[in-house]
C-alpha cells in the first residue's frame, strides 16, 4: 500500500507506503528509502487484522500512528518544504496472491493541521 500526497504528475509526487511490515518513503517512482517503525503493522499470518493508520505530513517531517499509537515519527530530507498537489492510494496484488497488499479502506477523513510544529 501506498498513499500518496503532494501528486501532480507520475513523476512528480511524495508519499509513504508499507509493504507486509516494512514502511518506505518515496518520492516520484525512483527516489525511495525506509522509514523507521518502532511497530510490525501487518502480520501475514492473519489476514484478517485491522488497524486504524493515521498520517500526518508538515513539510518534511511525517507522523504515522497506529491505533492511536506512534509508530513513526520522521524527517525526510528529500520531501519537499513547499510542494503541494492532490491525494490518493496504491495497492498492489491480489488477495490471493502473496504480496499482502490487499486492503479495504473505509472512514477515510482528510483534514488541514493548524499548528505549526507536532505535540
Amino acid at each position: 500500500m501506498l498513499i500518496l500526497f503532494r501528486y501532480n504528475s507520475s513523476s512528480d509526487w511524495e508519499g509513504i507506503g508499507v509493504d507486509g511490515t516494512h514502511w518506505f518513503w518515496q518520492k516520484g517512482s525512483s527516489n525511495w528509502g525506509d522509514l523507521n517503525s518502532t511497530k510490525t503493522t501487518f502480520d501475514a499470518s492473519d489476514i484478517n487484522q485491522k488497524h486504524h493508520i493515521k498520517l500526518e505530513y508538515r513539510g518534511k517531517q511525517i507522523k504515522v500512528y497506529q491505533d492511536g499509537e506512534v509508530i513513526i515519527d520522521q524527517t525526510v530530507d528529500a520531501f519537499s518544504d513547499t510542494m503541494s498537489g492532490q491525494i490518493g492510494m496504491r495497492v498492489w496484488g491480489e488477495p490471493t496472491e502473496t504480496h499482502g497488499c490487499a486492503l479495504k479502506f473505509d472512514n477515510i477523513k482528510t483534514s488541514d493541521i493548524f499548528f505549526s510544529s507536532f505535540d
